[in-house]
């Protein structure tokens, strides 16, 4: 089966939509690429062996949600999604 990749931007106002939103996530995914606009550091929420963060000072700086494509280039295989912090998938999201 091929892999399945979430990409999402945020900023930290929205660290309790990401506490509603990865575990919505998580369990349909193989990676979830997360870019942090603004952080100081990688939220509690986001250390989980599937989730790839990167600090936005340590890559191209303040993306806003344009952060979720940061990972483009390294689409070459499987089934990719752009996701969005503010929203609670539901669980056949990826299925259907």
């Amino acid at each position: 089966m091929e892999k399945i990749i979430f990409n999402m931007a945020t900023m930290p106002p929205r660290v309790k939509s990401l506490e509603d939103s990865i575990p919505t996530i998580l369990p349909q995914c193989d990676v979830l690429n997360v870019y942090l606009n603004d952080f100081d550091k990688v939220p509690k929420i986001l250390k989980h062996k599937k989730i790839n963060p990167v600090l936005s000072k340590k890559a191209l700086g303040d993306l806003g949600d344009v952060g979720k494509f940061f990972f483009c280039d390294t689409w070459k295989e499987g089934y990719i999604f752009t996701c969005d912090d503010k929203i609670i998938y539901p669980h056949d999201h990826v299925a259907k």
